[in-house]
């Protein structure tokens, strides 16, 4: 691989899905300096309280109950 990766700060990125893996990335951008976006099939009231709060301390923008395409292109 060159010098170029596409993990960047400053970049942005969304995650499809908040599972166990979501989760993992989630974290792991965020500790790049990555702007993080999640999209997920539930709506966010039906996330762990721990989820929610960990979403909003870190400023992620969340999108509730499906992933549209206008999300998923940001």
């Amino acid at each position: 691989m060159t010098g170029d990766t596409l993990i960047q700060a400053g970049k942005q990125a969304v995650v499809v899905g908040m599972g166990v893996s979501g989760r993992a990335i989630v974290k792991f951008l965020l500790l790049t300096g990555v702007s993080v976006s999640v999209s997920d099939s539930r709506q966010l009231e039906a996330l762990p309280q721990g989820e929610r709060e960990y979403l909003a301390a870190n400023k992620i923008v969340f999108e509730g109950g499906g992933h549209s395409e206008k999300f998923l292109l940001q």
